[in-house]
């Protein structure tokens, strides 16, 4: 690997470690010679995603910043800037090299386009499809660069992925309604008889509660069956596999204590925290 290509992949890490996350990103339990295409795969979709979030900026000027990422992701060269360009060097290297998925890539830029176009679901389906594109991919993409991708452990890891990403949209509704992005589907907030603007910004009750703890028995099923992967899978990535369900549940089951106050807090956890849930 030449200085410009390994400088390329120190930026991913840099990247892909420097965001919080519940779950560990590329840790020492994977094999080394994986942990810097993992690192590519994250700092893709954290670069795309800052872009989406980014507060200072139009939607218009969002769409116009993805699709510059877009661009030097496909080596249009007269649309890069510098740290992009170093980014898509790697996660092109790494799709050449570990043959991966194209496409999964063009997934998420098409899930971050959506979250800044769209800011409010219907239905429980149209959030599953968001989360087919938006966190599915990324799982997919591990199982290819750890040659696991079978027919079989892809519907769990889609579980799994969608999952994770459902319990970080009831740990974050405090800040995502700051947002005005609303992912509670308006079919439950209706059947639980609420208007958006009612749910999301009225004082907390135990019908919100109620709501609330609707959705995270349908996130917990989908979390629990793609817990199953874990069993199909061997060697390191399965430790690393491991730990990422331990934290996601930790988070979901303090979403479950908190209720109808996570309209108004994030749930904070700490080192004992995660423990409790742990021994639980």
């Amino acid at each position: 690997m030449n200085d410009h290509l390994t400088n390329a992949y120190n930026l991913c890490r840099t990247i892909a470690l420097s965001h919080y996350e519940n779950f560990p990103v590329g840790s020492i339990l994977l094999p080394s010679e994986q942990r810097p295409h993992v690192f590519a795969i994250y700092a893709f979709a954290r670069i795309a995603d800052d872009i989406a979030d980014h507060p200072g900026l139009k939607a218009s000027e969002k769409i116009e910043q993805l699709a510059a990422f877009k661009a030097t992701f496909d080596r249009r060269e007269n649309y890069f800037n510098q740290r992009d360009h170093l980014l898509c060097l790697a996660v092109n290297h790494s799709i050449e090299t570990m043959k991966l998925s194209r496409q999964y890539f063009y997934d998420l830029l098409d899930a971050f386009k959506q979250d800044i176009e769209k800011n409010e679901y219907r239905t429980l389906n149209e959030l599953t499809d968001y989360a087919s594109r938006s966190a599915n991919p990324v799982g997919r993409l591990m199982l290819e660069l750890f040659e696991l991708n079978s027919d079989e452990n892809n519907r769990l890891s889609d579980q799994f992925c969608s999952g994770l990403q459902y319990i970080n949209f009831w740990q974050d509704l405090s800040i995502d309604k700051q947002m005005k992005r609303f992912y509670v589907p308006y079919d439950l907030m209706q059947k639980h008889g609420y208007e958006l603007n009612d749910f999301y910004f009225d004082v907390p009750d135990d019908r919100h509660s109620q709501l609330i703890n609707e959705l995270l028995d349908w996130t917990e099923t989908q979390f629990k069956e793609g817990k199953q992967l874990i069993d199909k899978i061997s060697g390191r990535f399965k430790y690393e596999l491991q730990l990422i369900w331990w934290g996601g549940n930790a988070v979901l089951q303090e979403c479950r204590r908190m209720q109808s106050q996570l309209l108004l807090k994030r749930p904070a956890l700490s080192a004992p925290l995660i423990m409790r849930h742990l021994l639980d």
